[in-house]
């Protein structure tokens, strides 16, 4: 029987914003419902991710071989703060803006590749990045410059912490395999999470466990279908699909969480999403690793 294989990694870049969107939606549940700390959220999410990692290297055999220690410190640490400002923000505003700021990290990529791997600002991307900054400011709108709320600025922490997190996994790849990246990330970040987690620990009941560990499943799924979707996919076609989490969490947020989009926020959107397709016109199969986000 023959594989389709660019069918099936369209499939899997979907399922992973599928997996990616509704994870969202129960993080925001279990901050306005159980009212638990973001980073005990990130903690579980990590613990559960670590796990899985040294299941699938001990399953496989696999021998890990750091190489560069401190590419992969730097990818680890700045992916977990990445994750829990991404988590903060969706604690704090509603789910929809939320995921939009997050969804500003390739824009930020190209900006800070710029300055830090010495990678060339084309005017191409340039416009890119100014359209995606164009859709930033019209989701805080005038109010929002003057006086952005605490939500806004974690929001705009997520993105470019994110951003910056997968200019890092670029300088990692040069030298590690991708399964010992995936180690460092669980391992800083349940590291990290674990030295705060004394002193803002709340213990969950049983639904509010099962909730925390299906928000973890999800993450670690999703992860894994973008990981695996992007080697069969153009650049151009995974910023598609990926991009449609956008509009996956806004549809979700209206129906469950009680979001109201204005049309700043709904005009946002289609800039933010035009600016990353947009990003990614002509790239090069072997740039498309920015866009897989360890959200």
């Amino acid at each position: 029987m023959n594989i389709n294989h660019s069918v099936l990694g369209k499939v899997s870049v979907f399922l992973s914003v599928a997996s990616f969107s509704v994870m969202v939606i129960l993080v925001k549940y279990i901050t306005s419902v159980f009212f638990i700390p973001a980073i005990e959220i990130a903690f579980f999410r990590f613990f559960l991710g670590f796990i899985i990692v040294l299941m699938i290297i001990v399953a496989r055999r696999r021998k890990i071989k750091p190489i560069n220690l401190k590419y992969l410190l730097d990818r680890g640490i700045s992916n977990s703060i990445a994750v829990v400002c991404f988590y903060i923000t969706i604690s704090k505003i509603p789910v929809t803006k939320a995921n939009l700021y997050n969804m500003t990290y390739p824009i930020f990529v190209a900006v800070i590749a710029h300055f830090t791997i010495n990678e060339k600002l084309t005017i191409h991307s340039g416009v890119s990045a100014l359209l995606g900054f164009c859709g930033v400011l019209l989701i805080l709108r005038p109010e929002g410059l003057s006086s952005p709320e605490m939500g806004d600025l974690w929001g705009l922490a997520s993105g470019f912490t994110a951003g910056y997190s997968i200019v890092s996994l670029k300088r990692a790849r040069t030298t590690e395999e991708p399964i010992t990246i995936l180690l460092f990330i669980m391992g800083c970040g349940l590291v990290m999470s674990s030295v705060i987690m004394p002193f803002v620990f709340v213990l969950p009941n049983i639904p509010l466990l099962l909730l925390l560990v299906c928000t973890s499943i999800l993450a670690v799924i999703g992860q894994l279908f973008i990981t695996y979707g992007f080697r069969y996919v153009s650049s151009l076609e995974g910023s598609i699909i990926s991009s449609m989490r956008i509009f996956v969490v806004a549809i979700l947020g209206v129906l469950f969480m009680g979001d109201r989009l204005t049309w700043s926020i709904f005009v946002g959107a289609l800039v933010i999403t035009f600016s990353i397709v947009l990003l990614n016109v002509g790239q090069d199969q072997n740039s498309r690793q920015w866009v897989e986000n360890g959200k």
